[in-house]
This record gives C-alpha cells, sequence and structure tokens, in this order.
C-alpha cells in the first residue's frame, strides 16, 4: 500500500496539491526511486477523478487504498475502495483499475487483449485486468478468500467516450469484471453506491482487508509444476495473460493455416513468462528448466557472466566515468543509456535492457546486504541525460542510496590533478566463497580477471581512486549541490 485515505480527505489532497507530493515521498521511502511519468500522470489525473466520483455519489467516507500491493506478487492495483455493502453490512471491497485512455480496440483475434496507440503489441483489456486482481486477491488474501462475493472490480477509463473504448465490453462482463467511461460517469457513481453504504465509514474495512493473513495458495503447494500445466489452477495478471494469450492464439493460428508461427516472448526473471510458454506448447516442463538460461540471455553477451557473479556477490566495487552505474540508475535514466546506444538497438530490445538493468537491482534487497562501493566521476553527474528532468530524478535517486548503510558513494572532482584511474572504468567483485575477480568493459567487449597479479592491481587502483575522490559525506554534499543548482 502506498497510502490510504477517506475518499473526502484524498479529495481535499486533490484541490490543495499535497497528495501528488505526499504519494511521490511514500513511493521513494518504499522503492528508494522515484516514480515513472505514467505513475505520476496516474496520480495527478486519474485519482482525483475516482475521489471526486466517491464523493458525488455521497460516499466520501469509504477508505480508498492507492496502489494496494497484490500479496507475495510485483502487481499493485490501482486502487481498493473500502466499505461495507449497503444490503448486507458485511465489508465490501471494491478494486479499481485507473485508465487515462481516450481510444483503445479490442485486439481482432481475442477480445480478452486490446490494442492502443501507444503500444505496438497488444495489452490485456481492463476488464480483464481487474477481474484477474480479484480473483488473485481472493486467492491470497484471507480476509475475503472465505467470503469471495465480497470482492468487485471495475475499469475506470474517466478520459474515455463510449465511441472511443465501447468495443472493449466485448470480453464478458461479470461483478468482476465491468467498465465505466467519463461519458457514462453517472452509471459508475450508481454502480458504486450499490456496493459501498454512504452510512458506516469503510476504515474498519479496510483495517480488516489490511490485516487478512496471506493464505496458502494453489501457487504455493508442493504440486506446483503441476498446476502450472493446469491453467485454471492460478491466475495470471497483466503481461503475463498477454503472453499467455498471444502464444495460445498463435498456436491456434497455425493449426488453421497448417503454417508455423512464431512468437518471441521477453520479459526479466519471475515474470513467469517462461512457464506460460511451456504450458501453451506443451513442452512438458522442459522450458521451465531452462529460465536460469533464459534469465542470463536477457543481458547483452558481454555482460552475462559478470551479471551471475554481481547477484552473487558479497562485496561490489565500481569505478564509472561514462555513465552512472546500472546499480544506481532510474528507470529513464536507463532507458536514456540504451536509447543513445550505438549502434542503435530496436525499441523492443531497449525496453528489454532496460527491465533486466532494474532487476539487477534486486541486490539493495537481498537478505544478506552485499557491500557496495561506487566512484563516479563528477563529468558523469554534470552530463543531462535524456534532459535535466531525468538528471534531476537520477541525482536524487544517487543520495538515496548513499544513505544506506551497506552503500558508500564518492564523486570524483574534475579539478583534480592526479587521477588513478585513467585506464578506464572497473568493477572488484568478491564472491561468497572468498575468491576476488575483476571485470572490465569497453566497446561491448569484456575480460573478467582472476589471477591474482591484475586484480590486485586494479584493488590498488580502487583504493588510490577513493583516497583522491571526495569523502562520502562531501560527496552526497556535492550532490546536493547540483540539485540546487538547477
Amino acid at each position: 500500500m502506498l497510502f490510504r485515505e477517506s475518499a473526502k480527505t484524498i479529495a481535499a489532497r486533490a484541490l490543495d496539491t499535497s497528495l501528488y507530493l505526499h504519494l511521490t515521498e511514500q513511493f521513494v521511502h518504499m522503492h528508494g526511486h522515484r516514480p515513472n511519468a505514467a505513475e505520476a500522470r496516474s496520480w495527478e489525473r486519474s485519482i482525483p477523478a475516482l475521489a471526486a466520483a466517491l464523493n458525488d455519489a455521497g460516499l466520501g467516507e469509504v477508505e480508498v487504498i492507492l496502489e494496494y500491493a497484490l500479496p507475495l506478487n510485483s502487481k499493485r492495483a490501482d486502487a481498493v475502495l473500502a466499505g461495507v455493502h449497503p444490503t448486507t453490512g458485511e465489508p465490501s471491497y471494491v478494486v479499481v483499475e485507473l485508465k487515462q485512455w481516450s481510444q483503445a480496440e479490442p485486439d481482432e483475434d481475442d477480445p480478452a487483449l486490446c490494442r492502443i496507440d501507444a503500444y505496438a503489441h497488444p495489452i490485456l483489456n481492463p476488464i480483464e485486468q481487474v477481474r484477474r486482481y480479484c480473483e488473485y486477491l481472493v486467492n491470497f488474501n484471507g480476509a475475503v478468500a472465505e467470503h469471495p462475493d465480497r470482492v468487485s472490480g471495475v475499469a475506470y477509463l474517466h478520459n474515455a467516450t463510449e465511441f472511443g473504448v465501447g468495443g472493449l465490453r466485448a470480453v464478458e462482463l461479470d461483478n468482476r469484471g465491468q467498465m465505466f467511461t467519463g461519458e457514462r460517469r453517472g452509471e459508475f457513481i450508481d454502480h458504486l453506491r450499490v456496493r459501498l453504504s454512504d452510512k458506516v465509514p469503510g476504515a474498519r474495512a479496510a483495517d480488516e482487508l489490511q490485516a487478512g493473513r496471506i493464505v496458502p495458495s494453489k501457487q504455493l503447494m508442493s504440486v506446483a509444476a503441476q498446476e502450472v500445466r493446469e491453467r485454471e489452477q492460478f491466475v495470471l495478471l497483466d503481461e503475463q495473460q498477454v503472453a499467455y494469450r498471444m502464444v495460445l492464439n498463435a498456436v491456434r493460428k497455425a493449426k488453421r493455416s497448417n503454417h508455423k508461427e512464431v512468437v518471441v516472448v521477453t520479459g526479466g526473471p519471475g515474470t513467469g513468462f517462461i512457464d506460460q510458454a511451456d504450458e501453451a506448447l506443451g513442452a512438458g516442463g522442459v522450458l521451465s528448466a531452462s529460465k536460469e538460461e533464459v534469465a542470463r540471455a536477457q543481458y547483452p553477451a558481454f555482460f552475462r557472466d559478470a551479471a551471475k557473479l554481481e547477484a552473487e556477490a558479497v562485496e561490489l566495487h565500481v569505478y564509472a566515468n561514462q555513465a552512472v552505474p546500472g546499480l544506481l540508475q532510474t528507470e529513464e535514466y536507463a532507458r536514456a543509456v540504451f536509447i543513445n546506444w550505438r549502434p542503435l538497438l530496436h525499441e523492443d530490445v531497449v525496453e528489454q535492457r532496460v527491465t533486466a538493468r532494474l532487476a539487477r537491482q534486486e541486490i539493495f534487497c537481498r537478505a544478506q546486504l552485499p557491500t557496495l562501493s561506487f566512484v563516479i566521476e563528477e563529468s558523469v553527474l554534470r552530463r543531462p541525460l535524456a534532459g535535466w528532468g531525468v538528471m534531476r530524478g537520477q541525482l536524487e535517486q544517487i543520495l538515496l542510496h548513499g544513505q544506506r548503510r551497506n552503500v558508500e558513494i564518492q564523486v570524483m572532482p574534475t579539478e583534480r590533478d592526479e587521477h588513478a584511474g585513467l585506464a578506464g572504468p572497473f568493477t572488484l567483485i568478491e564472491t561468497k566463497e572468498g575468491q576476488r575477480i575483476a571485470y572490465v568493459e569497453a566497446q561491448q567487449d569484456s575480460r573478467l580477471y582472476t589471477a591474482r597479479k591484475p586484480v590486485r592491481e586494479i584493488e590498488e587502483q580502487y583504493g588510490l581512486l577513493r583516497a583522491q575522490a571526495l569523502t562520502p559525506r562531501e560527496s552526497l554534499a556535492f550532490v546536493e549541490k547540483l540539485l540546487g543548482e538547477r
């Protein structure tokens, strides 16, 4: 959960602009980096639209849980409305998926998917998306596991007209999958009144949902492998369901036409895409067994061995003179790095590389925290890659990481007349077995040094660099100063 208040309070915060600032502050505190542009726009536009509808419905005391994290999953529902059912008097929860779309149409092969201009490939129909959020919530949260009728779902496309998105209703509609547009805002308000009482505050119902224990899921039982092959036994979310439907549709089309079909499905570790492909193609677990190799394949060939060592390292020490180290990069900065790559990368490859780079940052969340240190050239921090808006977010993220107990960040001032790192950037790695390794790369080529002599020489360079650079405290003050200049 990112934030929770009554609909009345959220509407008031939206009016005085404190809502966006508070959500941003909470997001940075929870995730260690700033929200991306799409999330920020949703907070500024979609959440006020939802709060206004609730208040116009007389439901100002309904509790609104924003960015509700689904249990044991990285997905977040835009909002969960918690209140009391006006007829039964029991807790009632409405999962809301908010979209700013003005136009969308169902995919010609599968109405569970849809197409919008912003994406080259099909994405999940928001009706299907919110339905699956509801099913997942019932499967995993003990507060509603025995009372599935307490959960309903709705997609609210507040910028859209019926002409622009009405075709999305080609998919099946039920209590957990409904859609309303801005043009039918009155119907949306009536729908909320049917599910939520205007006479009882929703705070207690929200407490109950958040206190619900994580129930054992079919997905987590000892027969998980068999259940993955039986699709109805677990709930696929968002990109997982899109990938599954695309593979399944391609297989059906190939059978009808007696021609071969090739579907390339990409996704970082933990997305579940490989299990879905294994199931749809009837591979009998062969694809699932290859997951580790596929995870490594998302990185450029020259970095794959280093990525494996990095993920398991107990110590990492990085000198960077060209760009902010990948472990510290924001999503926007990482995307700018790959967009500027030469030779040019295809858009899909750019997104794959960005996903892989952000996945590496899970190192900050490990139970056994590694020791991390970075020496970064001042020129890197002054180069406004993709503009100063992106660079400001990157500098703020560096400050946040610099405050971690296991991380030290130092800046090498440009004015220094002594410099031990003129041979280029490098990374020093210590494994859990105590082995010390040096990694260097240049022009899409790389080398891992394991022999003691070259590793010791690079360690000596790094020691001198740390002595020549600003101290960690001075470095964070320097980054704050840079932020103040813009």
